[in-house]
C-alpha cells in the first residue's frame, strides 16, 4: 500500500512538474528497502518450502497393470517375423500393406534415428514393449488414424 502510494504521489508531482531531488531520494531509498525486505522474505520462504513430488512409488498406489508385453510380443514374432511363421508373405502383405523387407527396413531406420524404439527395461526390471511391437503400433497409427489410448 505504502509503494503504490508513494508512486502515485510521485506520478502527480510528476504531472505538476515540481520535483525536488530530496523527495526522488526518498521514493528511491523507500523501493531498495522493499526490494531488500521481498528478497530477504523469499530466501526465508525458499529454505521452508520443499517441493511436493509428483508421481512415482508410494504406498497405496494402484500397481501396474500386467500388459502381457512377452507374451504378445512371443505371438507376433510367431506369427510373421520368425523363419517359418504363420501367416505367410500373401498375409504380412495383406496385413501391413507392405513386404516384409521393407518392414525391416524402416524397424531399423527408425531404431537408429530415436531411442524410444529400441526395447529396454524400466526401473522395475520389467522388459518394456519390444521394436516390433512399439514399430506395428506406430504404424497402425499412422496407418488407420487413432489415437495412442484407443
Amino acid at each position: 500500500i505504502i509503494s503504490s502510494f508513494a508512486r502515485i504521489e510521485m506520478s502527480s508531482s510528476a504531472s505538476s512538474g515540481s520535483l525536488s531531488s530530496s523527495s526522488l531520494d526518498e521514493e528511491s531509498s523507500f523501493e531498495e528497502a522493499a526490494m531488500n525486505f521481498v528478497a530477504r522474505r523469499r530466501k526465508e520462504r525458499k529454505g521452508t518450502q520443499t517441493k511436493k513430488k509428483r508421481g512415482g512409488s508410494h504406498p497405496g498406489k494402484r500397481p501396474n497393470k500386467n500388459r502381457n508385453r512377452v507374451l504378445y510380443h512371443e505371438l507376433l514374432m510367431g506369427d510373421y517375423f520368425v523363419a517359418n511363421p504363420i501367416y505367410d508373405s500373401k498375409d504380412f502383405r495383406r496385413r501391413f500393406r507392405m513386404r516384409r523387407e521393407l518392414f525391416d527396413r524402416i524397424l531399423n531406420a527408425v531404431v537408429e534415428y530415436d531411442p524410444y524404439f529400441k526395447c529396454g527395461v524400466d526401473c522395475c526390471g520389467v522388459k518394456s514393449f519390444s521394436t516390433h511391437q512399439k514399430i506395428t503400433c506406430a504404424l497402425r497409427y499412422m496407418a488407420y488414424g487413432g489415437c495412442a489410448d484407443q
